[in-house]
């Protein structure tokens, strides 16, 4: 069974809320997709802010194995910079894992 770990991102702590519909859906989709979950990452960051910043996003990073998927509601909420985005799927690539964010088509499809 693959395993999947979710990557939530809000720009404050008071969208709490946020980060638990963006939780939500990726759980949904990833019980969809036969996955099991084997973490949960969450940053209280904006979106612009570089990757070192991100102490959730690193974890993630660092827990990802061959073969697993980062999950991700929104690309947004891996970043809102177009450079920030192709660095984090660069890191996610060099683990052998892949990017799946809800809005949009994965890296591997």
């Amino acid at each position: 069974m693959r395993q999947a770990i979710i990557y939530t991102r809000t720009s404050t702590q008071k969208q709490e809320d946020g980060h638990i519909a963006q939780l939500e859906a990726c759980q949904v989709w990833a019980n969809d997709e036969g996955m099991e979950i084997k973490s949960v990452y969450k940053d209280f960051i904006s979106g612009g802010a570089e990757i070192d910043q991100r102490i959730g996003f690193l974890g993630a990073i660092q827990d990802l194995n061959k073969g697993d998927v980062l999950i991700a509601h929104k690309r947004d909420r891996i970043g809102r910079d177009v450079i920030i985005n192709a660095v984090a799927e660069n890191l996610i690539r060099e683990r052998g894992a892949t990017l799946k964010t809800l809005d949009v088509e994965s890296m591997e499809d």
